[in-house]
């Protein structure tokens, strides 16, 4: 049987496993998405104009969210695990650098098309939200994403 036989056959194997227990694969979220609202302990910030200056790049399992303080640029990089359930898609985003490096943040995510929220706790104590809500003193974000329209190739 040849490697690529193998590869094959598990992949099989576990797309039926996963059929089996009802679980569906997480949407597709790779990608540049764009922060169009953020919220953080119920206070509602600004997003910058243009808002082309916040946003999340996705990658499978890679996360980076690049946006703009003190106005440096900053990027905070995420190593991350999906599940989807029958309402909403599990995110454990593990931070990969800076403050809390090493820290797994707990959220939950849906998208419609090209329009996506995702509500995440802003420490790893922090119990993953039930709802798409970010009430004071949560510790919770909350963004509203945009999916960016794909660069015309030259």
């Amino acid at each position: 049987m040849t490697l690529r036989s193998a590869m094959c056959g598990l992949l099989a194997t576990m797309l039926i496993t996963a059929e089996l227990y009802g679980e569906e694969p997480a949407p597709d979220l790779n990608g540049r998405w764009i922060v169009t609202k953020l919220v953080i302990d119920g206070k509602d910030l600004s997003v910058p104009k243009p808002p082309e200056s916040f946003w999340f790049d996705v990658d499978g399992d890679a996360w980076r969210y690049s946006f703009v303080v003190d106005g440096k640029r900053v990027t905070a990089r995420f190593e991350t695990a999906l599940a989807k359930n029958d309402t909403e898609i599990l995110v454990d985003a593990k931070l990969l650098n800076g403050f809390g490096k090493g820290g797994v943040c707990k959220g939950i995510c849906r998208i419609d098309g090209d329009i996506a929220q995702l509500c995440i706790s802003d420490k790893p104590a922090v119990a993953r939200p039930s709802r798409f809500e970010c009430p004071p003193n949560s510790e919770l974000q909350l963004f509203e994403l945009r999916r960016a329209e794909e660069s015309p190739s030259p």
